[in-house]
């Protein structure tokens, strides 16, 4: 906890310079030590803990975003120290770009030409290369066009109702999105956003497939 933020940038320009991917981790109540800014430019992943069930209690697997830890560039978040009641901490990603350096065969990136294959036990999902599952076990369908809301609509940091939100879109809201996918009731779209990250919201409901919106 005393370690201050030049160290902490030594230490990652050293991982990087002998071939690997450094990440900084550390703790909410510990961010204010460091100064995150200057840190950014040289991790490429930032792993935050912080504990919405403290005292042990043992959490679920999916968190409770309503306590989201505050905070820029987090890519995955450790959200307990007691997963399940097993006593082992658990975490999330929450980017493309920790999904990438963790399970990079389950990026969500499809490779041309290749059949990308779903990690399930006993069974492989083959997918033509404009196709993909993502490391929530939902398919993705590449597809390029613009959405038009009707309605006030959610863009959130991921495909999920629960997702991290982003804002919250006005009618008459034009977005560019460049895949979709249709899970949890619900046809989402993915909007590419600066630094190789992404939006999501929802467009149609997935049981009468009626639109919240237009397309262009």
């Amino acid at each position: 906890s005393n370690m201050p933020t030049s160290s902490v940038i030594a230490f990652l320009n050293t991982v990087r310079n002998a071939g690997y991917h450094p990440g900084f981790y550390t703790y909410k109540y510990l961010l204010p030590n460091f100064n995150l800014e200057v840190i950014h430019p040289n991790m490429d992943m930032f792993w935050l803990a912080a504990y919405p069930l403290a005292n042990g209690k043992a959490a679920g697997k999916n968190p409770d975003f309503n306590y989201f830890p505050s905070a820029n560039y987090v890519d995955m978040w450790q959200h307990t120290d007691n997963l399940l009641g097993y006593n082992v901490d658990g975490s999330i990603t929450l980017t493309d770009n920790a999904i990438n350096l963790f399970n990079p065969s389950e990026a969500p990136k499809p490779e041309p030409n290749k059949p990308i294959e779903q990690e399930t036990p006993a069974i492989t999902t083959e997918l033509p290369s404009n196709h993909w599952v993502d490391d929530m076990g939902d398919r993705w369908f590449a597809e390029k066009g613009t959405f038009v809301t009707d309605t006030a609509i959610n863009l959130r940091w991921g495909a999920k109702t629960n997702s991290a939100l982003i804002a919250t879109l006005p009618a008459n809201s034009e977005v560019k999105y460049d895949a979709w996918s249709r899970h949890d009731g619900y046809v989402w779209l993915r909007q590419p956003r600066p630094n190789n990250q992404y939006g999501y919201l929802v467009c149609r409901d997935a049981n009468n497939n009626q639109p919240f919106g237009t397309f262009k």
